[in-house]
């Protein structure tokens, strides 16, 4: 796992399988871009802009889908 990461699921105070509260893209697009920043550089994080944009929505949509306690979050996987 990587340095920093964490397999802590967020749920709503409740636990109720309600949506997280800041889930928007423009919250993963900062931090993915920060984090490029961070590893690869500006010029390489720019290059990685386009990519970096479709994970965002990618994530805000998969971290805005309810999911109830009961429920796998497999969902979301492609199958072949």
């Amino acid at each position: 796992m990587p340095e920093g990461a964490s397999t802590t699921v967020r749920r709503n105070a409740d636990s109720s399988g309600d949506p997280m509260p800041d889930v928007s893209p423009e919250v993963f697009r900062s931090a993915l871009t920060a984090e490029a920043r961070r590893r690869f550089g500006d010029e390489r994080a720019e290059a990685l802009a386009p990519d970096l944009e479709t994970l965002a929505a990618d994530l805000a949509r998969v971290a805005a889908a309810p999911l109830p306690d009961d429920t796998e979050p497999g969902f979301f996987l492609v199958s072949e």
